[in-house]
């Protein structure tokens, strides 16, 4: 019930406004106590995700080298399908930290694949492609970095299958030593800012 004083102006009943101030602290309490369950349960999966990482080892029983462990698994956290990674080398394989996205389909597992299932793979890789370079679209946005240094998604196969990997990769075979390995280290700083832009990005999505 409202009231009015000498004036002739509306005043309202102390207790009204302490229930109007007790349903506003009681629906803050409630979004934090949510927002807190969120991001325990956010927290408890990248556990389970970086865990499962941690074990996970290639068919000569290497495991997943260390430096890149972070990166998978803040896109797996996120969703993404990684089939192979590396935090690269300057005397083997490739001189850059790289991962490949999307679903892998062994050569001898295609002839028993119909044209559809097919079809639905490269599909689901080309979406997992596209949803990524937003990703790295808004982590270049207003960001200056040379080419060489800049993440892109190399295309691998004829099914959607996608490398993430610094451009300049490809020019460290003919590089001399010295700045091969300055270029590596270069690359992977830029693959760890991308790892934490990520990371960000995971912590901080609302849930549906």
């Amino acid at each position: 019930m409202d009231w009015k004083n000498e004036s002739g102006n509306m005043i309202h009943h102390p207790c009204v406004s302490e229930k109007r101030q007790h349903l506003k602290n009681t629906k803050e309490r409630r979004e934090t106590n949510e927002k807190n369950k969120t991001m325990n349960e956010k927290k408890k999966k990248w556990r389970q995700i970086r865990s499962k990482v941690n074990r996970l080892a290639d068919s000569l029983g290497r495991r997943i080298d260390v430096k890149i462990r972070e990166s998978v698994t803040a896109l797996l956290s996120l969703d993404f399908n990684v089939s192979a990674s590396c935090t690269g080398h300057t005397r083997r394989g490739i001189a850059a930290p790289w991962i490949d996205i999307g679903e892998d389909i062994p050569i001898t597992q295609i002839k028993r694949k119909s044209k559809r299932e097919l079809k639905i793979l490269k599909a689901k890789n080309l979406r997992e492609q596209e949803r990524l370079m937003e990703l790295l679209d808004e982590f270049y946005r207003g960001k200056e970095v040379p080419n060489d240094i800049r993440l892109v998604l190399e295309q691998r196969g004829i099914y959607g299958n996608a490398r993430l990997v610094s451009t300049g990769e490809r020019f460290q075979e003919i590089r001399p030593k010295r700045e091969r390995e300055e270029r590596l280290e270069q690359y992977r700083e830029e693959m760890r800012q991308f790892t934490e832009f990520l990371k960000q990005k995971y912590f901080d999505i609302a849930e549906p």
